[in-house]
């Protein structure tokens, strides 16, 4: 670049000199014919500098376009290297499906011959059994026909209608809390003279006396409040603790009281003596009853005589 600016610097004065020459010879303004011959040089060397820019220009794209082809090419290399891997795995992983059905198929096929062959085995055994069995009046049976005529006849278990008593059972029942009593049939009547039931603690009567009265023929003591009659809180007593059942024996009494306890944990007593547990035992009139440790005593009166 040097060289060549040094070679147009030397052209500028050779022209300039000779332009001066000629104006002066023809008597015509020098500055004019030399500002054209400048202009005319500059524009050729800028001229000459574009095409330099370009081809540099040029060469840069060529270099990124070849940096830009490695690149791709590097990537399409590893995308086929990928797609072979991928290829190999999907091939793996046929031949592990393919493996796994054929040896359940052969699983399969195997178990159905093994219980083929025990359900043959089976029908083989159960025919010999009947062959060699006395017959029912076949072909091998003459002889156990003859023997089953002789045998005593098993007489053939008849219908039973008898009541099972789960009807009553789940009708025995109040608020869904099942009832350990169930009252005797045909004896439970209401109560031929009206009763009271008096509760004591030491000489202090500690509530209202209970009226036993009415339709009502039996009344269920214990703790459970949803389903007794007369409350005991006491915690010895249980939920369901005793019943005082009104029963008419046709004995000419009447129907009238008994104490009947439901299986308690600590019993209940009638005049200091402890009763069965579920069996009835007839009540009188002044009769003292304790349920379990309470401190409470229940006295039993009659109507009449407490007017007496």
């Amino acid at each position: 670049m040097r060289g060549r600016a040094s070679d147009a610097r030397v052209v500028v004065v050779v022209v300039v000199v000779v332009v001066v020459v000629v104006a002066a010879r023809a008597r015509v303004a020098p500055l004019r014919g030399a500002e054209d011959w400048i202009r005319f040089v500059m524009t050729a060397r800028a001229r000459d500098g574009d095409l330099d820019t370009a081809r540099a220009r040029s060469t840069r794209d060529d270099d990124d376009d070849d940096d830009r082809a490695r690149r791709a090419g590097s990537c399409s290399v590893a995308g086929r290297a990928r797609g072979r891997d991928e290829r190999s795995r999907e091939a793996d992983d046929d031949d592990s499906n393919a493996r796994t059905t054929r040896r359940r198929r052969d699983d399969s096929r195997d178990r159905d011959a093994r219980d083929g062959a025990r359900d043959d085995a089976r029908a083989g055994a159960g025919a010999r059994a009947a062959l060699a069995r006395p017959g029912d009046g076949g072909t091998y049976g003459g002889v156990g026909a003859a023997a089953a005529e002789d045998a005593p006849k098993v007489p053939k278990e008849e219908a039973n209608f008898a009541l099972s008593g789960l009807l009553a059972a789940e009708a025995n029942s109040v608020r869904g809390v099942a009832l350990k009593h169930s009252e005797p049939l045909g004896e439970a009547k209401p109560p031929s003279a009206a009763w009271r039931l008096y509760c004591f603690k030491g000489d202090v009567e500690c509530e209202p006396p209970y009226k036993l009265s009415g339709s009502k023929t039996s009344y269920l003591i214990g703790r459970d409040r949803a389903v007794v009659d007369i409350p005991s809180d006491h915690p010895s007593c249980s939920k369901q603790h005793c019943v005082i059942q009104f029963r008419d024996l046709d004995d000419g009494r009447g129907s009238e009281p008994y104490a009947y306890d439901l299986g308690s944990a600590n019993g209940t007593r009638v005049n200091k003596r402890a009763i069965e547990a579920k069996a009835y035992v007839r009540l009188k009139s002044k009769d003292v009853i304790k349920f379990a440790h309470s401190s409470r005593d229940y006295v039993l009166l009659r109507e009449d005589v407490v007017e007496s």
